[in-house]
């Protein structure tokens, strides 16, 4: 967590569905950046508050608008090193 914090505002941490949903957003973020030391670091923390996340649970768990929203975001995990 403590890598994350200069990069986002602390606010974003302080509800605890708020920092998951946020985690989510920063780890496929950096990982379609290509930013690959900050999506495993937010990826890292984010299997600290959720430890049985997966690309599955991902495709399956969240409510999606589209498919290509829904391919977008697991990709970003994929690149952040998600199985």
């Amino acid at each position: 967590m403590r890598a994350l914090e200069p990069l986002l505002p602390p606010r974003l941490f302080i509800d605890p569905v708020i920092r998951i949903v946020n985690l989510n957003s920063f780890v496929v973020s950096a990982g379609m950046s290509g930013d690959t030391q900050a999506a495993a670091s937010a990826l890292a923390e984010l299997r600290r508050t959720q430890p049985n996340i997966s690309l599955s649970w991902i495709a399956t768990q969240l409510p999606w608008r589209s498919d290509a929203d829904r391919e977008h975001f697991l990709e970003g995990f994929r690149r952040a090193g998600l199985t």
